[in-house]
C-alpha cells in the first residue's frame, strides 16, 4: 500500500480501481479503498467527473450548431451575385437577414445598422 502512495495521482486512481476490481470478494478492503479515494478526491469525485464530461460534450454540440448555421448562410449567400449587387447599388434594397447571410458566410461581424452591414460587405468585396 505504501508503494501506491508514491505514485502520481492518476496512476494511483488506476491502481486503486484495479485493486478494487480484483478484491471484490473482500468487502472490508473495498470499503477501505473507497474511504481512501473519498479522502483524496473528495466525496463528489464521480459526480464532478460526470458533470465535466457532460459540459465538454455540450461544447461540442454548440460548435456543431454554429457550423450548421454558417453552412446554411453560405448556401443562402451563394444564391446572389454580390459583386453585381454592389456595383448596381442594390444592396440597400436587400433585407437585413439577406445581408447577414453574406456576413455570416464570410465570418464577418453581424452587429450594426443596415448601413453598417452594407459598408462591411462593400469593404469585404473591395469596393
Amino acid at each position: 500500500m505504501f508503494r501506491c502512495l508514491c505514485l502520481v495521482w492518476d496512476e494511483l486512481n488506476l491502481k486503486l480501481n484495479m485493486f478494487v476490481c480484483h478484491s471484490y470478494l473482500r468487502p472490508g478492503v473495498v470499503k477501505a479503498i473507497d474511504e481512501f479515494k473519498a479522502s483524496v478526491y473528495g466525496e463528489n469525485y464521480d459526480q464532478e467527473e460526470a458533470e465535466a464530461a457532460a459540459a465538454k460534450a455540450s461544447r461540442g454540440d454548440a460548435a456543431k450548431k454554429r457550423k450548421a448555421i454558417t453552412d446554411a448562410a453560405s448556401l443562402k449567400s451563394a444564391a446572389y451575385d454580390w459583386a453585381e449587387l454592389a456595383d448596381n447599388g442594390k444592396l440597400k434594397d436587400m433585407t437585413v437577414m439577406e445581408l447577414k447571410s453574406y456576413l455570416t458566410a464570410h465570418g464577418l461581424p453581424l452587429s450594426g445598422m443596415k448601413e453598417a452591414l452594407i459598408s462591411r460587405i462593400l469593404t469585404h468585396l473591395g469596393k
